[in-house]
Protein backbone atom coordinates (compact mmCIF):
# COMPACT_ATOMS: atom_id res chain seq x y z
CA UNK A 1 0.00 0.00 0.00
CA UNK A 2 1.24 3.37 -0.75
CA UNK A 3 1.11 6.62 1.32
CA UNK A 4 -0.35 9.89 0.79
CA UNK A 5 3.63 11.37 -0.25
CA UNK A 6 4.25 8.62 -2.95
CA UNK A 7 0.78 9.16 -4.34
CA UNK A 8 1.15 13.10 -4.84
CA UNK A 9 5.15 12.56 -6.03
CA UNK A 10 3.77 9.70 -8.38
CA UNK A 11 1.24 12.45 -9.92
CA UNK A 12 3.50 14.76 -10.33
CA UNK A 13 6.25 12.70 -12.07
CA UNK A 14 2.97 11.59 -14.47
CA UNK A 15 2.82 16.07 -15.02
CA UNK A 16 6.51 15.71 -16.00
CA UNK A 17 5.93 12.28 -18.55
CA UNK A 18 3.16 14.09 -20.02
CA UNK A 19 5.23 17.68 -20.83
CA UNK A 20 8.55 15.26 -21.76
CA UNK A 21 5.77 13.56 -24.06
CA UNK A 22 5.42 17.08 -25.48
CA UNK A 23 8.85 17.14 -26.46
CA UNK A 24 9.38 13.59 -27.10
CA UNK A 25 6.37 14.27 -30.00
CA UNK A 26 7.85 17.20 -31.01
CA UNK A 27 11.54 15.50 -31.55
CA UNK A 28 9.71 12.55 -33.68
CA UNK A 29 8.04 15.08 -35.84
CA UNK A 30 11.38 16.60 -36.89
CA UNK A 31 12.14 13.50 -37.23
CA UNK A 32 9.60 12.24 -39.39
CA UNK A 33 9.91 15.39 -41.51
CA UNK A 34 14.16 15.45 -42.17
CA UNK A 35 16.18 13.50 -45.10
CA UNK A 36 16.34 10.76 -42.75
CA UNK A 37 12.93 8.98 -44.19
CA UNK A 38 14.14 8.91 -47.38
CA UNK A 39 16.94 6.04 -46.49
CA UNK A 40 13.66 4.10 -45.07
CA UNK A 41 11.46 1.31 -46.68
CA UNK A 42 8.24 2.22 -48.22
CA UNK A 43 5.92 1.18 -45.20
CA UNK A 44 8.45 3.58 -43.15
CA UNK A 45 8.12 6.26 -45.79
CA UNK A 46 4.49 6.32 -45.10
CA UNK A 47 4.63 5.95 -41.32
CA UNK A 48 7.28 7.39 -40.44
CA UNK A 49 6.07 7.64 -36.82
CA UNK A 50 6.46 3.86 -36.18
CA UNK A 51 10.16 4.22 -36.14
CA UNK A 52 10.72 7.90 -35.19
CA UNK A 53 8.47 7.82 -32.13
CA UNK A 54 10.11 5.40 -30.19
CA UNK A 55 13.56 6.27 -31.25
CA UNK A 56 12.97 9.63 -29.97
CA UNK A 57 11.62 8.52 -26.96
CA UNK A 58 14.93 6.53 -26.10
CA UNK A 59 16.92 9.55 -27.16
CA UNK A 60 14.82 11.72 -24.85
CA UNK A 61 15.46 9.26 -22.19
CA UNK A 62 19.24 8.36 -22.94
CA UNK A 63 19.65 12.27 -22.28
CA UNK A 64 17.81 12.83 -19.52
CA UNK A 65 18.96 9.31 -17.61
CA UNK A 66 22.01 9.70 -18.33
CA UNK A 67 23.79 12.87 -19.59
CA UNK A 68 21.80 15.15 -17.39
CA UNK A 69 21.40 13.35 -14.78
CA UNK A 70 17.37 12.98 -14.17
CA UNK A 71 16.29 16.18 -14.90
CA UNK A 72 14.38 17.05 -18.29
CA UNK A 73 11.86 20.01 -18.92
CA UNK A 74 8.76 18.03 -17.45
CA UNK A 75 10.76 17.21 -14.48
CA UNK A 76 11.97 20.84 -14.35
CA UNK A 77 8.75 22.33 -14.32
CA UNK A 78 7.32 19.91 -11.54
CA UNK A 79 10.22 19.89 -9.36
CA UNK A 80 11.48 17.23 -9.34
CA UNK A 81 15.14 15.54 -9.65
CA UNK A 82 17.34 12.78 -9.31
CA UNK A 83 18.83 12.44 -5.86
CA UNK A 84 21.16 9.96 -4.24
CA UNK A 85 19.37 9.84 -0.31
CA UNK A 86 21.86 9.97 2.20
CA UNK A 87 23.85 12.50 0.16
CA UNK A 88 21.40 14.27 -1.75
CA UNK A 89 23.93 14.19 -4.50
CA UNK A 90 23.50 13.73 -8.16
CA UNK A 91 23.21 9.64 -9.03
CA UNK A 92 26.25 7.97 -9.74
CA UNK A 93 27.09 7.02 -13.34
CA UNK A 94 26.31 3.72 -12.62
CA UNK A 95 23.09 4.95 -10.89
CA UNK A 96 21.91 6.57 -13.96
CA UNK A 97 22.70 3.64 -16.81
CA UNK A 98 20.77 1.33 -14.39
CA UNK A 99 17.74 4.16 -14.28
CA UNK A 100 18.39 4.37 -18.03
CA UNK A 101 17.92 0.47 -18.94
CA UNK A 102 14.80 -0.09 -15.92
CA UNK A 103 12.79 2.85 -17.34
CA UNK A 104 13.21 1.77 -21.16
CA UNK A 105 12.07 -1.77 -20.08
CA UNK A 106 9.58 -0.55 -17.42
CA UNK A 107 7.40 1.85 -19.17
CA UNK A 108 4.37 1.22 -17.94
CA UNK A 109 5.21 1.67 -14.53
CA UNK A 110 5.53 6.08 -15.04
CA UNK A 111 2.18 5.60 -16.02
CA UNK A 112 0.73 4.31 -12.36
CA UNK A 113 -0.84 7.20 -10.87
CA UNK A 114 -0.35 6.03 -7.58
CA UNK A 115 2.61 4.59 -6.67
CA UNK A 116 6.52 5.23 -8.26
CA UNK A 117 8.31 3.07 -10.01
CA UNK A 118 10.89 0.83 -8.14
CA UNK A 119 14.13 3.06 -9.75
CA UNK A 120 12.43 6.35 -8.35
CA UNK A 121 12.78 5.10 -4.84
CA UNK A 122 16.17 3.46 -4.75
CA UNK A 123 18.54 5.08 -2.39
CA UNK A 124 21.16 5.61 -4.90
CA UNK A 125 18.88 7.75 -7.32
CA UNK A 126 15.50 8.55 -5.59
CA UNK A 127 13.09 11.17 -7.05
CA UNK A 128 13.07 14.12 -5.38
CA UNK A 129 10.70 16.78 -5.30
CA UNK A 130 11.52 20.72 -4.38
CA UNK A 131 7.74 21.26 -3.66
CA UNK A 132 7.05 18.32 -1.34
CA UNK A 133 10.42 18.87 0.36
CA UNK A 134 10.98 14.95 0.15
CA UNK A 135 13.16 12.35 -0.72
CA UNK A 136 11.33 9.17 -2.50
CA UNK A 137 13.88 6.63 -1.01
CA UNK A 138 13.42 7.08 2.26
CA UNK A 139 11.66 10.05 4.92
CA UNK A 140 12.13 11.03 8.15
CA UNK A 141 8.75 10.56 9.02
CA UNK A 142 8.21 7.42 7.68
CA UNK A 143 6.36 4.78 9.48
CA UNK A 144 9.24 2.68 11.48
CA UNK A 145 8.66 -0.92 12.04
CA UNK A 146 7.85 -1.76 16.34
CA UNK A 147 10.68 -1.57 18.08
CA UNK A 148 13.40 0.63 15.94
CA UNK A 149 13.77 4.00 17.18
CA UNK A 150 14.71 7.10 15.66
CA UNK A 151 17.91 8.70 15.47
CA UNK A 152 19.19 10.32 18.50
CA UNK A 153 22.56 11.02 18.76
CA UNK A 154 24.13 14.85 19.12
CA UNK A 155 27.35 16.53 17.25
CA UNK A 156 29.38 17.63 20.28
CA UNK A 157 32.28 20.29 19.75
CA UNK A 158 34.85 18.69 22.34
CA UNK A 159 37.31 21.74 21.40
CA UNK A 160 37.94 25.28 19.59
CA UNK A 161 36.30 28.02 19.55
CA UNK A 162 32.83 26.76 20.04
CA UNK A 163 33.65 24.32 22.87
CA UNK A 164 30.86 23.04 24.66
CA UNK A 165 28.11 23.15 21.60
CA UNK A 166 26.08 20.44 21.72
CA UNK A 167 23.17 20.12 18.90
CA UNK A 168 21.01 17.16 18.13
CA UNK A 169 21.24 15.55 14.41
CA UNK A 170 17.74 15.73 14.18
CA UNK A 171 16.74 18.57 15.22
CA UNK A 172 18.48 20.16 12.09
CA UNK A 173 16.52 21.47 9.32
CA UNK A 174 18.11 19.07 6.46
CA UNK A 175 17.86 16.26 8.30
CA UNK A 176 14.25 16.51 8.70
CA UNK A 177 14.35 16.28 4.85
CA UNK A 178 17.18 14.57 3.79
CA UNK A 179 18.44 12.65 6.62
CA UNK A 180 21.82 14.92 6.21
CA UNK A 181 23.25 17.71 8.61
CA UNK A 182 25.68 20.32 7.09
CA UNK A 183 28.39 21.56 9.19
CA UNK A 184 29.64 24.92 8.13
CA UNK A 185 30.21 28.45 9.08
CA UNK A 186 27.25 29.75 6.75
CA UNK A 187 24.12 30.52 8.79
CA UNK A 188 21.77 30.20 5.85
CA UNK A 189 22.70 26.31 5.30
CA UNK A 190 24.93 24.69 8.01
CA UNK A 191 22.97 23.10 10.81
CA UNK A 192 25.53 23.22 12.95
CA UNK A 193 27.07 26.64 12.43
CA UNK A 194 31.19 26.98 13.82
CA UNK A 195 31.95 30.66 12.51
CA UNK A 196 34.45 31.58 15.21
CA UNK A 197 36.87 29.10 13.53
CA UNK A 198 38.34 30.29 10.76
CA UNK A 199 39.74 27.43 9.44
CA UNK A 200 36.94 25.97 8.98
CA UNK A 201 34.20 26.63 4.86
CA UNK A 202 30.92 27.65 5.07
CA UNK A 203 30.21 24.38 3.96
CA UNK A 204 32.79 21.99 5.66
CA UNK A 205 31.06 18.54 6.05
CA UNK A 206 27.69 16.61 6.13
CA UNK A 207 26.85 13.65 8.21
CA UNK A 208 24.57 11.26 6.79
CA UNK A 209 22.24 8.67 8.41
CA UNK A 210 20.75 5.67 6.20
CA UNK A 211 19.68 2.14 6.78
CA UNK A 212 20.69 2.80 10.62
CA UNK A 213 24.34 3.55 9.75
CA UNK A 214 26.08 6.75 9.99
CA UNK A 215 28.49 8.68 7.18
CA UNK A 216 30.18 11.23 6.85
CA UNK A 217 31.35 13.59 3.35
CA UNK A 218 33.87 16.20 3.24
CA UNK A 219 32.44 19.42 1.74
CA UNK A 220 29.45 20.90 -0.24
CA UNK A 221 26.49 18.22 0.23
CA UNK A 222 25.70 18.47 -3.23
CA UNK A 223 29.12 18.98 -5.05
CA UNK A 224 32.53 17.02 -5.17
CA UNK A 225 34.73 19.51 -4.37
CA UNK A 226 36.01 19.58 -0.80
CA UNK A 227 36.92 21.96 1.66
CA UNK A 228 39.78 24.08 1.30
CA UNK A 229 41.62 22.62 5.14
CA UNK A 230 39.93 19.03 4.82
CA UNK A 231 37.86 16.88 7.32
CA UNK A 232 39.51 14.23 9.45
CA UNK A 233 38.28 11.39 10.95
CA UNK A 234 40.95 10.93 13.76
CA UNK A 235 44.37 11.43 11.91
CA UNK A 236 42.63 10.16 8.32
CA UNK A 237 41.37 12.34 5.66
CA UNK A 238 38.34 11.24 4.55
CA UNK A 239 37.30 12.00 0.74
CA UNK A 240 34.85 14.74 -0.77
CA UNK A 241 32.92 12.28 -3.95
CA UNK A 242 31.82 9.81 -1.43
CA UNK A 243 30.59 9.21 2.09
CA UNK A 244 32.85 7.26 4.62
CA UNK A 245 31.01 5.05 7.81
CA UNK A 246 30.99 6.77 10.70
CA UNK A 247 31.31 5.30 14.02
CA UNK A 248 29.20 6.28 17.33
CA UNK A 249 31.96 8.60 19.71
CA UNK A 250 34.65 9.09 17.19
CA UNK A 251 36.84 12.33 16.47
CA UNK A 252 36.16 14.74 13.61
CA UNK A 253 38.88 17.15 13.35
CA UNK A 254 37.52 20.19 11.37
CA UNK A 255 40.13 23.43 11.72
CA UNK A 256 41.36 23.80 14.98
CA UNK A 257 37.89 22.20 16.12
CA UNK A 258 37.18 18.51 17.46
CA UNK A 259 33.72 17.53 17.23
CA UNK A 260 32.25 13.77 17.76
CA UNK A 261 28.87 11.95 17.19
CA UNK A 262 27.75 11.18 20.99
CA UNK A 263 24.67 9.03 21.48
Amino acid sequence: MTDKFETQLARLSMAAFAIDGLVILCLSLWMSSSDLVHYLGSFLRQYPWVLTLPVAALLHLFVTEILAAGYSIGRLCMGLSVRQHHSARSPTFTTRIRRFVSASFGIGHILRPNSLAYYNKHPDGGLHSDWLGQVASQRSKAKKPKGQKSPQPRVSVLSGPHAGISVALASGRHFAIENIFIIGTDPAHADLVLNKDPAIAPFQCVIGFNNGHYYIVDGHPRGKQGSRNGTFLGSTKIPSDKFTPLALNSQIRIGTSILSLQD
